[in-house]
C-alpha cells in the first residue's frame, strides 16, 4: 500500500508540473504570436516606405532610394532582402544582400501578403510579396496632361524579406527563462509542499501514537475527538466505539472464564473428596461401586455443563440459529438442583419452588 504522504506530494507536484507546463506553453505561444505580429507590422511599414520610392520616370519604372535608409540591404548576409521586378521578370532593383540567391517560399502562408521564406544561407525569414502600380512622376504627369505616362506592365512585383533571427533568439531566451523558472518553481514548491503536507498529516502520527498506547489490558482509554481535525473526528469516534465493544467482549470473556472455573470447582471438589474418603481405608466392593457411581454422576453433570458452556459460546459467535421452544421449567430446576439436594438436606434447608404457568 502506498504512503498517503507520497500520494499527496507526488500528485500535487505532478499537477503543478502539468499546470506550469501548460502555462509556459501558452505564455510562449502568446509572446511568439505578439513578436511575430510586431515583426510583420514593422515589415509592412518598411515596405510601404520602399514602395513609395518606386515610380515611373520618362516612361520607365525606377526605384528612387536616395531618401530611404538602405543599410540593411547593402551587404551579403544582411538582415534585409529586396527585389523589385516587372511582370516579364525585368529587374528594377535587387539588393546586394541577395547576391546570386533567390528568395524561396517555405510553403507556410502567414497572411494575405506575408509568408515564411527560406533566405540565402538556409536561414528562415518572413517576406512581403505584393504587386502594385508604380507612382507616376509629377513631371511625366504634367507632360501627359495629368494622365501620367503609360507603363506597359501596369504593375511591378515587389518582394521584401527580413531575417527572423532576432525574434527567434528572443524566443529561445524566453524558452530558457521559462524552463529555468519552471524547474526552480517545481523544486521550491515541492520542498514547501512536502513541509506543508508533513505538518498537515502530523495529526495522523499523533493518532497512531495514541492508538499504539492503548493496550489490551487498558481498553477503557479513549481518544478525544476535539483534539483531532474535523476530517478525523468520525474515525476517532468509530475507534472509540470499537474499543468500547472490545472491552465489553474481553470483560465477557473474563466473566465467562471465571464462571467456568467456579462451576467446575464444586463438582471437581466433590469427586476428589469422594475418592479421597473411599481410598482412606479398605472397603467392600459395594462401597467402591457406590463411590464410583457417585463420581460418574458428577462427571456426567460436568460434561453437560461443559457442553452447555460450549453451546453458549457458539451462540455468541453466531454459529447456531436460535430457535425458541417451550420447556418444562420444573424438570430443568430439578436437574439443576439435584446435585445440591443432599447437602441442603444435611443442613436441614428445605428448598421449594412454585412455577406459575400461563
Amino acid at each position: 500500500m502506498r504512503s498517503i504522504r507520497a500520494l499527496l506530494v507526488n500528485g500535487t507536484i505532478g499537477a503543478m508540473v502539468v499546470l506550469l507546463a501548460a502555462s509556459g506553453v501558452f505564455l510562449f505561444l502568446m509572446v511568439r504570436t505578439s513578436l511575430l505580429r510586431q515583426f510583420d507590422r514593422a515589415l509592412m511599414d518598411k515596405a510601404a516606405v520602399l514602395m513609395g520610392g518606386v515610380e515611373v520616370k520618362s516612361g520607365h519604372v525606377v526605384f528612387d532610394n536616395e531618401d530611404i535608409a538602405m543599410d540593411e540591404f547593402l551587404y551579403a548576409g544582411g538582415p534585409g532582402y529586396l527585389e523589385i521586378r516587372t511582370p516579364n521578370d525585368k529587374t528594377i532593383y535587387r539588393s546586394p544582400s541577395l547576391e546570386d540567391s533567390v528568395i524561396e517560399p517555405a510553403g507556410v502562408a502567414v497572411g494575405d501578403q506575408i509568408q515564411q521564406v527560406a533566405l540565402p544561407g538556409g536561414r528562415s525569414g518572413r517576406a512581403l510579396s505584393v504587386s502594385f502600380p508604380p507612382r507616376v512622376d509629377d513631371e511625366d504627369r504634367a507632360e501627359s496632361g495629368g494622365l501620367g505616362t503609360a507603363f506597359s506592365g501596369g504593375v511591378v512585383m515587389f518582394v521584401f524579406a527580413r531575417d527572423t533571427a532576432p525574434v527567434m533568439d528572443t524566443l529561445r531566451q524566453l524558452e530558457l527563462i521559462l524552463f529555468a523558472f519552471g524547474a526552480g518553481t517545481i523544486v521550491l514548491a515541492g520542498t514547501l509542499l512536502r513541509m506543508v503536507i508533513q505538518h498537515a498529516l502530523k495529526p495522523l502520527d499523533t493518532l497512531a501514537a495514541d492508538i499504539n498506547h492503548i493496550g489490551a489490558d487498558d481498553l477503557s482509554k479513549t481518544i478525544s475527538p476535539s483534539e483531532c481535525p474535523i476530517e478525523l473526528q468520525p474515525v476517532v469516534e468509530r475507534l472509540n466505539d470499537l474499543f468500547a465493544r472490545l472491552k465489553t467482549a474481553f470483560d465477557r470473556e473474563r466473566a465467562f472464564s471465571a464462571d467456568v472455573a467456579h462451576e467446575l470447582r464444586t463438582p471437581l471438589s466433590g469427586i476428589r473428596s469422594t475418592l479421597e474418603v473411599t481410598l482412606a481405608r479398605p472397603r467392600a466392593t459395594p462401597e467402591y461401586e457406590s463411590a464410583l457411581r457417585a463420581c460418574l454422576d458428577v462427571a456426567g453433570d460436568m460434561q453437560d455443563m461443559v457442553e452447555n458452556l460450549l453451546t453458549l459460546a457458539r451462540l455468541d459467535s453466531g454459529e447456531f440459529e436460535i430457535v425458541r421452544e417451550d420447556i418444562e421449567l420444573d424438570a430443568v430446576l430439578d436437574a439443576a438442583f439435584g446435585p445440591l439436594r443432599a447437602s441442603f438436606a444435611a443442613r436441614k434447608i428445605d428448598v421449594r419452588w412454585d412455577v406459575k404457568r400461563n
